[in-house]
């Protein structure tokens, strides 16, 4: 076998294959019972005489035994073998001549003085100097060699690196930038740095940890098509424990340029990726609530890493200079941390990435920002969400969207491209397209972000009707749509867009402009049917949008939460003026995507071919679609001078006996019915083509115009390198059909006239590439793949293409990501009364001015926003917006053991992964309770004891028989259907009013949260508990009588309008929408009564533990009779 040999394992007896190290002993693992195994590396068959040649002569040596320190005996150079004879080791013994002549001349005397006095030395003084002098010698090697680490190769982290890699992807199959440590019996580890950031080079790594008896090796873990995110994994076992907190400081200063509250989590208590998180983290702080808390209160602030001695407020800090052109600080009371920034000096990188780190570790959900002269404060809530879940920022990132100074960043899957489309062969039915990337974006953990993202809009909005290969997100279990979005609009096409119209908005009032959000759950999305390029308020497809939007921002998915915290801080940047010194672009321009070239000269051929079309081409198309070109006045007519007829001669050439046919296509057989299609599809497409010709063809020959306009049609991001040749050439006279001189056009014009064409009729375009290109659109995506296969990062690679599956065709499915740096902007006009507004434009910014009044409470509304940046209509309308206190997003940091990022409230820990009965270890709990139930003791009792923390996102905490373990998290779901809402009823209690709806009885099939990753096409498809319900109801107790009628009337809309699953949480965000404080205004409760034969005790406690309180603790006792295994 090479480099290995068998060996079998000494626990079960397993033919194991073990890699040759040389080294004389290493640990494995054994694949079949998971022990360790000390294999000795001169486990080989010894029968058989060793043939070894001296590295130095090359003379043969044989040897018949374990390899020896071994004498040539033609040179007597001395030689030390490895294992089988290979790696031979020179000791490097050198003959007295090859080591030259020593001159003790000049220090003769000192010699013969020193072995006089030696010889004059008594026998016993002699004895015992060298007895003294071995002894220390002994003790000091014996000291050092005791010291030394056992070779990394034998150690238990070295054997366990790629189990444990894969442990680690499995639960993080997104992008996350954190450190993991694993700790073993023998006192190795192994450390995961997952994506270290691109300021940390490998070699800078493997430096680091040589100290530490290290071994290293990087991971890929896939993400889309071709796309990856690199780890760094190091096994070693030199670092006592006293070391670990300067190891730990040491580690970040190198990664993050800080030690700032370094830590390392714990890989053997780290949860899985969490797609939706037990947190509301949709919120919309309005600007007149950041004034009134910051400016008008004077919220009282610290700076960070500071005592409370230096008390101060954010009205001080802006009006005064901040030191070193940037300071953090916290509030006093819990809840914000602030990132002050003189906009007028540009920070060096090195202090921007360390105020970046630590405000980003201190901080989960970007609020707003506020300015004053030079000085912007950016305002986030302090964390209050587990890094494991809701990561922070990386320095990296926020550094790229300060280095920027586009107005716009991009990304899309373009499903225009001139090659993508629908693949033939082995790839059959699956539709891929090359993704589009601003270059800032590429192999970025945002331009991920982004794509993941991309594919949530589009499938999540078609309710899961398209599945993106390789981007196998778990899909939520209620959907924002009756039968999608496309389905439900009634369209064929349709533009799937996340934008930033109605995102960030900034009001002037004063000295102070501030910043803030509409919400930070997700970006709105808009929807655009067709050709349409606009909609109105009343308008189907806005109320598309606007269900979407609410959709989309109530699930607290991370990724989407992660997408609005980097488009507020880059609205921040680019309004404020705020970007960081550099001296050269920190992206790298040769590592960015890029079109291959045949297909870029593809693309210029096809303009050539539209330019010199004929009459041939034009048979060609006509043959493609099983038709021909007429000129005898049959057929569907094109033009004045020819129509087109099918070939199946069952169709009339009449034209029309043709639209008659069309009229009444369902009396045709699919043969006809298909030709017949194809003969309406190609009468549409020839006119367009020869449009195409009429505006391509005055401008063919300028080389430089075809072939730059060929590259930006296959690569959007080449639209402003399109050139043509300034060449003056007189204009030619021409006339029209009556003699009439016409006058002709400019250079100028024929180019807008090409380019208007074909970027207006791109989509015949690509039918016409389909017909006449030579590449088709399997080789044009591997021709895309290859091109682009060495170009990434250190650490990250963007996927290069996408492919989808769909139910309905998504080559229809186009859109993606508009950043827009432009925010709406407000300012308070006192000379303006409530209800009125005027637009005005300062530079090339426009502004809404507005009156005071309404600066506090119209504006800031959600829906008003939205209207004013997707509708751009700034009438003011609607109920008035009260400004609220800041306990509504500061109170969840208030319960903390330390302030901001602290390793025991923020590394969430999921604790024992087994637990013991009857002195047997068990590694699940159902196959505890199999045995419970087997005992021989009928009166034996089993204690549960579970405890639940809402929000907490981890796995349930249980007690058995007084042993701590952990259980599948997850929420039971109840269907819908279930829910009689015919027979609800509304009794008083008092002072409050109770309304009950009751759940049916009868057989129940349970879905839960906790395995939505296993969704297959088109929703979810959990194995969820399937349960015999006796009885049972969901109760709201409304204690504020003056919402009633408010309150009844939200729980109505939602049991009636809701598909699939009951959704506690989106209850509970429809309230919060209408300002309904749950466990305030309205206290919900459910009850499940269930016949406990046929479900195992987990799934009984699943539905236990369905219930509404914020702290869930239940002491459960199972016996025989309660339980059925």
């Amino acid at each position: 076998m090479g480099n290995s040999y068998l060996h079998t394992c000494p626990h079960c007896g397993t033919q194991l294959s073990i890699q040759h190290l040389p080294v004389e002993k290493t640990v494995s693992k054994c694949p079949q019972c998971k022990k360790y195994i000390l294999v000795d590396n001169y486990g080989r068959d010894t029968r058989k005489p060793n043939v070894y040649h001296c590295p130095k002569c090359g003379e043969e040596q044989i040897f018949d035994g374990r390899p020896p320190l071994i004498s040539c005996e033609k040179c007597n150079n001395m030689f030390m073998t490895s294992v089988h004879g290979v790696g031979m080791i020179e000791l490097g013994l050198l003959s007295q001549g090859d080591k030259g002549e020593l001159s003790y001349k000049k220090k003769k005397d000192k010699y013969i003085n020193a072995i006089n006095k030696w010889l004059s030395l008594s026998k016993t003084v002699k004895t015992c100097i060298i007895s003294t002098i071995a002894a220390c010698v002994a003790i000091i090697i014996g000291t050092y060699i005791y010291s030394l680490p056992p070779a990394i190769h034998t150690s238990m982290a070295y054997a366990d690196m790629d189990s444990l890699w894969n442990e680690f992807s499995e639960k993080n199959p997104y992008n996350i930038q954190m450190e993991c440590i694993m700790n073993y019996d023998d006192g190795s580890k192994v450390v995961i740095i997952s994506e270290p950031s691109d300021f940390v080079s490998e070699e800078e790594l493997k430096a680091f940890f040589k100290p530490y008896n290290s071994y290293t090796k990087t991971y890929k873990r896939k993400i889309g098509f071709d796309g990856w995110m690199r780890d760094f994994v190091i096994a070693f076992n030199d670092l006592e424990d006293r070391h670990y907190d300067s190891f730990t400081k040491d580690l970040s200063n190198l990664l993050y340029k800080t030690d700032y509250k370094a830590s390392i989590v714990d890989i053997s208590t780290m949860i899985e990726h969490t797609p939706y998180l037990d947190y509301d983290l949709n919120y919309n702080i309005t600007t007149e609530e950041l004034k009134e808390w910051f400016i008008d209160n004077e919220e009282e602030i610290i700076p960070l890493e500071s005592n409370s001695k230096n008390v101060t407020t954010l009205v001080s800090v802006l009006d005064n200079k901040i030191n070193d052109g940037m300071r953090l600080y916290t509030s006093t009371t819990p809840g914000f941390v602030i990132w002050a920034i003189d906009k007028s000096v540009r920070p060096d990188e090195l202090n921007y990435r360390i105020n970046a780190r630590k405000f980003s570790l201190d901080s989960d959900l970007i609020l707003g920002a506020i300015s004053k002269n030079n000085n912007v404060a950016i305002i986030a809530r302090e964390r209050s969400i587990p890094i494991t879940q809701l990561p922070p920022m990386r320095a990296e990132t926020l550094c790229l969207l300060s280095y920027t100074t586009d107005d716009e960043l991009s990304q899309s899957y373009e499903r225009n491209n001139l090659f993508a489309g629908k693949q033939t062969g082995s790839d059959g039915g699956k539709d891929y397209a090359p993704i589009l990337l601003s270059d800032a974006l590429w192999h970025t953990e945002y331009g991920n972000i982004l794509n993941v993202t991309d594919q949530m809009l589009k499938s999540w909005s078609e309710n899961g009707m398209i599945d993106y290969i390789d981007f196998n997100y778990p899909k939520p279990v209620f959907w924002g749509f009756d039968k999608g979005a496309v389905h439900d609009l009634g369209v064929s096409q349709l533009t799937y867009n996340w934008n930033t119209e109605g995102v960030g908005y900034i009001v002037e009032d004063s000295d102070y402009s501030v910043y803030a959000l509409n919400r930070t759950g997700s970006l709105p999305v808009s929807y655009i049917p067709g050709d349409a390029t606009q909609t109105a308020e009343q308008d189907p497809v806005y109320q598309a949008e606007q269900n979407a939007y609410n959709f989309f921002s109530s699930l607290s998915n991370p990724e989407l939460v992660k997408v609005v915290q980097y488009a507020a801080m880059y609205q921040i940047f680019q309004n404020f003026d705020i970007h960081m010194q550099y001296d050269k672009i920190p992206y790298y321009d040769d590592n960015k995507f890029v079109m291959p070239y045949e297909l870029e000269y593809e693309a210029s051929n096809i303009l050539r071919k539209l330019g010199n079309y004929n009459a041939n081409d034009r048979e060609k198309i006509a043959a493609f679609y099983n038709a021909k070109i007429t000129t005898d006045g049959t057929g569907l007519p094109i033009n004045d001078d020819y129509g087109i007829v099918s070939n199946n001669q069952k169709l009339p050439k009449d034209p029309f006996a043709l639209v008659l046919s069309a009229y009444f296509a369902e009396e045709l057989d699919s043969i006809q019915a298909a030709d017949l299609g194809k003969l309406l599809f190609v009468s549409k497409l020839m006119p367009q083509i020869d449009t195409l010709h009429n505006c391509i063809s005055p401008i063919i020959n300028d080389e430089d115009f075809i072939s730059s306009l060929g590259k930006a049609m296959i690569d959007r991001n080449k639209i402003d390198d399109i050139v043509y040749s300034s060449e003056i050439t007189l204009p030619q006279p021409a006339f029209d059909a009556l003699g009439i001189p016409v006058k002709s056009k400019s250079k100028d014009e024929k180019v807008a006239d090409a380019f208007n064409a074909v970027f207006d009729k791109n989509e015949h375009i690509k039918t016409f590439t389909e017909i006449f290109s030579k590449y088709n659109h399997n080789k044009a995506k591997l021709l895309m793949v290859e091109e682009n296969a060495d170009r990434s990062r250190t650490w990250m690679k963007t996927p290069t293409v996408v492919e989808s599956w769909s139910l309905v065709d998504s080559t229809y499915q186009v859109g993606g990501h508009n950043l827009n740096s432009k925010v709406t902007r407000f300012r308070v006009a006192d000379d303006l009364k409530p209800g009125q507004t005027r637009e005005i434009t300062v530079g090339n910014k426009k502004i809404i001015e507005v009156s005071r009044v309404d600066s506090k409470s119209h504006i800031t509304d959600q829906s008003y926003l939205r209207r004013v940046g997707r509708l751009d209509d700034a009438t003011i309308k609607g109920e008035a917006v009260k400004t609220r206190p800041r306990n509504i997003v500061a109170d969840v940091a208030s319960n903390r053991s330390s302030r901001g990022f602290n390793s025991t409230d923020h590394t969430i820990t999921i604790g024992r992964k087994s637990f013991t009965y009857a002195n047997k270890e068990y590694e699940s709990l159902d196959a505890l309770i199999g045995d419970f139930c087997k005992s021989s003791n009928p009166d034996e009792v089993l204690n549960l004891h579970i405890e639940c923390l809402e929000g907490s996102g981890v796995k349930p905490k249980m007690v058995i028989n007084n042993i701590n373990c952990r259980l599948s998290r997850g929420n039971t779901m109840l269907p819908m259907s279930k829910f009689d809402f015919s027979h609800a009823t509304q009794i008083n209690q008092g002072d409050n009013v109770v309304f009950t709806i009751p759940i049916k009885s009868g057989m129940m099939d349970l879905g839960s949260t906790s395995y939505v990753n296993k969704a297959g096409l088109g929703g979810s498809s959990n194995v969820g508990v399937r349960v015999n319900v006796c009885d049972g109801n969901i109760s709201f107790k409304i204690v504020n009588k003056s919402k009633m009628s408010q309150i009844i009337s939200i729980i109505k809309d939602f049991f009636r309008n809701s598909k699939g699953y009951f959704n506690e949480f989106r209850l509970k965000m429809l309230f919060k929408q209408h300002g309904i404080e749950v466990g305030v205004d309205v206290i919900p409760s459910i009850d499940i009564n269930v016949n406990n034969a046929g479900i195992t005790e987990q799934q009984y406690l699943m539905i236990a533990m369905y219930k509404f309180e914020k702290y869930q603790i239940y002491d459960i006792q199972l016996s025989k009779e309660e339980e059925i295994a």
